[in-house]
């Protein structure tokens, strides 16, 4: 939790630890809106949305949607991997302001779990030309 100047804080929500993607599970839609409602109830202005990888929660969507209508400044933070273009148009719809991509390389290596990947996912390609707004090949 980080205070900011104004007094407020900025809260990052874990929706998918480590160790709930092997068992695949994470904090319902429902649970979710709770916790969000309680942090915003105590004068919290931005929330991070984080993860093991967030974009794996099912309902990211709406989970940005809601700390939207409650008036957060909203982020998150992916490796980009499970990105398309239309989760990027739906979660921009929904308010998403700040996105951030943690690349740990663009290429693969025996090292990383990415390593099955040939090269950098085409959505994330995207996000950088879109953000730069550089039109595509």
């Amino acid at each position: 939790m980080q205070s900011l100047r104004d007094g407020s804080f900025v809260i990052s929500i874990v929706l998918i630890a480590p160790s709930m993607t092997t068992v695949g599970r994470y904090p319902s839609l429902d649970d979710l809106k709770k916790w969000i409602r309680k942090i915003r109830d105590l004068g919290t202005m931005r929330i991070a949305l984080v993860g093991g990888e967030p974009l794996v929660h099912p309902n990211i969507v709406e989970v940005v949607r809601y700390c939207r209508e409650l008036g957060f400044a909203t982020s998150l933070t992916t490796n980009g991997f499970l990105l398309t273009r239309k989760l990027l148009a739906e979660l921009e719809d929904a308010g998403l302001q700040v996105m951030q991509i943690s690349v740990d390389r663009m290429t693969p290596s025996p090292i990383t779990k990415k390593s099955s990947r040939r090269s950098c996912p085409s959505s994330i390609i995207f996000v950088i030309q879109k953000s730069a707004c550089i039109s595509p090949e």
